[in-house]
């Protein structure tokens, strides 16, 4: 009895000690976290974890700063994320605050989306996607559009703007997935590559902040670019930016010209061509490129911004497709339809009519 309770008492000795050494090691990693991020205060931001598109949760009030990159489980329609399955949740470091992907401390003025064009075509709208806002004030918000300098590829010239949209009345619950809708007040012609942009609120500090790709989600030039404060137009990853390889999830709505052949729009490896029939009765036929093997799928937004239907075309070899889609379960009216991949997305307009 007495060696069965003295061996007892060694292995709770035992225990004890290796708790010891557990919590040394956890102290040790906690001391080597905090240095990481001192160090990590030369950058403007640093990645703080990565998910899974499938784990995403609306994050608590007290650590929205750190959400700015989430895809919105309602756009992942065949399960899985945009540009793989892992997301990167950013942050600014302090004493900076505010949002990559909208207003911040560095006063950032604007955001925008380069697209190409090949031939001709209107843009009616531009969506935009937000995901946080954390003032509800009577400021406006607009989208506009700027021309592309041949030689810098950066935004050059105004070309026309929205109508405004009140900052208290843009959806950013994630889980509704709700577009908002800039229209212009009539269509702008466009033969060449342009920007879609938002203009953020002139207020100070954190207002609203759009949905973004994952860091590192592409492999090219830069797209996404930033008007700051003093009036330069940076690249999202370019020196005196953010250094961020990522997309802004913004979209103008393009119809395509019929009278130019194969005009299209653009955004790296996906191009839209024009749909048909339109206006369309049960079915329509979807033309569009890619260059590389991708799932692709079709997504209807109705003119209130909200998502009403999703058809998965499944995986698809590189080049033009011309592909039947099924559309008689859509009331009578105007959609927004949108090509996608899990690298891009882009929109244009249909019209469908029952007889």
């Amino acid at each position: 009895m007495v060696t069965k309770q003295f061996g007892l008492k060694i292995i709770f000795e035992f225990i004890k000690i290796k708790q010891m050494k557990k919590h040394i090691y956890t102290l040790l990693i906690f001391c080597i976290s905090i240095v990481s991020f001192t160090a990590s205060a030369q950058v403007e931001f640093h990645s703080v974890k990565e998910i899974s598109s499938h784990d995403i949760q609306r994050p608590a009030p007290n650590t929205r700063l750190f959400y700015d990159t989430l895809i919105p489980a309602s756009q992942d329609s065949l399960g899985y994320g945009f540009c793989g399955d892992t997301l990167k949740i950013y942050k600014l470091n302090l004493p900076a605050h505010g949002y990559i992907g909208g207003n911040n401390s560095n006063g950032d003025k604007e955001i925008m989306q380069k697209f190409g064009v090949t031939g001709s075509g209107g843009v009616y709208t531009i969506l935009g996607l937000f995901g946080k806002k954390s003032n509800t004030t009577n400021a406006l918000i607009t989208a506009k559009m700027y021309s592309v300098d041949p030689l810098t590829h950066a935004p050059d010239t105004f070309m026309q703007v929205t109508d405004p949209v009140a900052l208290a009345d843009i959806d950013t619950n994630s889980f509704s997935g709700l577009f908002t809708t800039f229209p212009f007040p009539g269509v702008i012609y466009c033969n060449d590559s342009f920007f879609a942009a938002i203009e953020l609120p002139t207020i100070t500090g954190d207002t609203i902040a759009i949905y973004m790709t994952p860091q590192n989600c592409y492999s090219g030039d830069q797209q996404a670019y930033v008007l700051k404060s003093n009036g330069s137009f940076v690249a999202l990853g370019g020196a005196g930016s953010y250094g961020l390889d990522a997309d802004y999830w913004i979209w103008p709505v393009f119809i395509p010209d019929t009278s130019v052949g194969n005009s299209a729009i653009s955004l790296r490896d996906l191009s839209l061509f024009r749909a048909y029939p339109n206006p369309a009765t049960n079915c329509i036929t979807v033309n569009f490129s890619i260059k590389n093997v991708a799932e692709v799928w079709v997504d209807f937004v109705d003119d209130l911004g909200r998502l009403v239907k999703t058809v998965k075309l499944g995986n698809q070899l590189p080049g033009m497709h011309s592909l039947n889609v099924d559309i008689s379960d859509l009331p009578t009216a105007n959609y927004y339809y949108s090509i996608a991949t899990p690298n891009e997305r882009l929109f244009s307009k249909i019209s469908v009519v029952h007889q």
